[in-house]
């Protein structure tokens, strides 16, 4: 998309930061491109026992799916501390 509208293009996507900028015209963009409108990037697949989440996927969406949901093949296994402290 940035090639067809050029770096005049802003990306809206949810939680914005952009909103703001808007209003008190800090940002003036040629182009707003909505992103939740782009097909086949909102998804919640399980492909050999690993879940696989689309980048425009809600947290509501994985909260209430049926497919990210644990079971007994596959537990929610929470970060190790170690890992945890290094990020």
């Amino acid at each position: 998309m940035l090639g067809q509208f050029g770096e005049g293009a802003k990306f809206l996507a949810g939680g914005q930061s952009l909103i703001p900028l808007l209003k008190l015209r800090f940002a003036n963009p040629e182009h707003l491109v909505d992103l939740n409108f782009i097909p086949g990037t909102s998804f919640i697949k399980e492909d050999s026992g690993a879940l696989h989440f689309g980048a425009m996927t809600r947290h509501a969406q994985i909260e209430h799916s049926g497919t990210a949901a644990p079971s007994a093949d596959r537990s929610l296994r929470p970060i190790p501390a170690a890992i945890g402290r290094t990020l």
